[in-house]
């Protein structure tokens, strides 16, 4: 695939970047000690990030994950919501018997550091824990409302979709209502649009699948490029609905070649779906 960044950076995204280095020139100036570990906690999330992707050296998920490590120490929630995910990614590929769930504290970590996407990894586990007991499930509803509003105010799209989605479900569509539902809408693109330039795939994968469904507006041309970005980033979902859309000619020209080669990509990230998919064609002959 071509190593070209395939979507235009949108302008908030330079402006971002341009007020958090004077914020970092102005802790170094006037908070020395301070400064020093935000910027540490910052560089070691980039070098993890490198490791993980092999972006300039080679690939080597054992020193990513020491990077991250070291950076949660230096209080970046990004490294500790990654560690919790390469945690949870080695877990998988133990028997269920020696499964232990690790990333729960690092994922708490980033929530507690204004990591938005470590609120909603919480909330993805709190979720696969179904409380039996009807005041126990009372509870525990109350709780993912919580972390779906701090995940929302800390920047995660994926967060304030969910919110979007309890909001709609609510009978009473009163003018502050609708109000409510289109502030959210906005949060949710705008969030989820800075979460993929700044690298993260699961929101690049999210927005294209939320265009792709028509879930906000449907349009075939922005989901693709999404699902590229994801695909890019080593997401399998997202490189196997861009092999779909190729493959039956849903908002792009129809090719077999290229639906192939995504199919392949999410087979290699560990999608069984793309190598069930990979097969089918190649089966076909085609």
């Amino acid at each position: 695939m071509n190593q070209s960044y395939p979507y235009k950076t949108p302008w908030i995204v330079p402006i971002l970047r341009v007020y958090s280095i004077i914020f970092l020139v102005f802790m170094s100036f006037h908070f020395p000690a301070l400064g020093k570990r935000i910027r540490r906690g910052t560089s070691l999330g980039l070098k993890g990030d490198a490791y993980r992707l092999g972006r300039g050296v080679k690939r080597n998920i054992a020193l990513a994950q020491a990077a991250y490590e070291k950076g949660c120490r230096y209080n970046h929630g990004r490294s500790c919501w990654r560690l919790g995910l390469l945690l949870q990614l080695q877990q998988k590929r133990l028997p269920l018997t020696q499964r232990k769930d690790l990333s729960q504290q690092w994922f708490g970590k980033a929530c507690r550091l204004r990591c938005g996407d470590g609120c909603y990894a919480q909330i993805l586990l709190q979720r696969k824990s179904v409380q039996k007991k009807p005041s126990l499930r009372r509870k525990q509803k109350r709780l993912l409302k919580r972390l779906l509003q701090r995940g929302c105010r800390y920047r995660s799209g994926q967060a304030c979709y969910d919110l979007l989605v309890l909001q709609q479900k609510k009978a009473r569509k009163t003018k502050r209502w609708r109000s409510r539902v289109n502030q959210l809408r906005k949060k949710t693109v705008r969030y989820l649009n800075q979460g993929c330039h700044l690298g993260n795939e699961s929101d690049c994968f999210y927005l294209g699948y939320l265009y792709f469904e028509g879930k906000l507006t449907r349009d075939y041309t922005k989901a693709s490029r999404f699902f590229s970005l994801s695909c890019h980033l080593e997401h399998a979902e997202g490189c196997d609905f861009l092999a779909l859309m190729y493959g039956n000619g849903i908002g792009l020209k129809k090719d077999y070649v290229r639906s192939k080669e995504y199919h392949g990509k999410a087979c290699n990230f560990g999608l069984p779906d793309g190598c069930v998919h990979m097969g089918g064609l190649l089966q076909r002959g085609l």
